[in-house]
């Protein structure tokens, strides 16, 4: 039984080791931000990594006070695994900013916006957060919609991106907007 456990351990460092390379390879490729901030809700980003890593910090703790050696090294390859979970799982969920693009993960598709692909765009107010929807057409000719929630600090500097980006170069006006 501790071979199969030995086994699990080795196959979630391993994953999660790899997830986190791919997190900062695809974060090294987006250059330059401008912006960056984490604004996901707490279990929707990188959440579920920490809340595991804080409990494996106790169970090692534990371990390493009542000095069981076993549990100690098996809770220390779990704490390697969670600190990449964890640190792969905040590179990817924060929302970058660029000049030719927005970015929401870094890891999903279908999470990145080019500025060049804007039609239009409208600003909502929902529990007291800016919220930004860019209207766009898909490759297959469809309308979309890209929803970007922006921080109170970084809404000025945001609409300033928005203003020389969209409004500037492909909308004639921003009250245009479908909305």
């Amino acid at each position: 039984m501790l071979t199969v456990h030995i086994l699990l351990l080795t196959v979630f460092v391993i994953v999660t080791s790899v997830l986190m390379v791919a997190a900062v390879m695809n974060r090294l490729r987006i250059r330059p931000i401008r912006m960056m901030w984490h604004g996901q809700g707490f279990l929707q980003g990188y959440g579920w990594s920490s809340l595991f890593l804080m409990i494996v910090v106790v169970i090692v703790t534990y371990a390493g006070m009542v000095e069981n050696q076993l549990y100690l090294y098996l809770g220390l390859g779990y704490l390697t695994g969670g600190i990449c979970w964890c640190a792969a799982m905040r590179l990817s969920s924060a929302t970058l900013v660029t000049d030719y693009a927005v970015f929401r993960n870094t890891n999903k598709m279908n999470c990145a916006l080019g500025w060049s692909q804007v039609v239009d765009f409208f600003v909502q107010e929902r529990k007291g957060r800016t919220h930004y929807i860019f209207l766009y057409v898909d490759d297959e000719g469809r309308q979309r919609r890209f929803e970007v929630p922006v921080p109170r600090a970084y809404q000025a500097m945001f609409n300033a991106m928005v203003h020389r980006h969209v409004v500037q170069h492909t909308l004639s006006s921003p009250e245009r907007a479908y909305g």
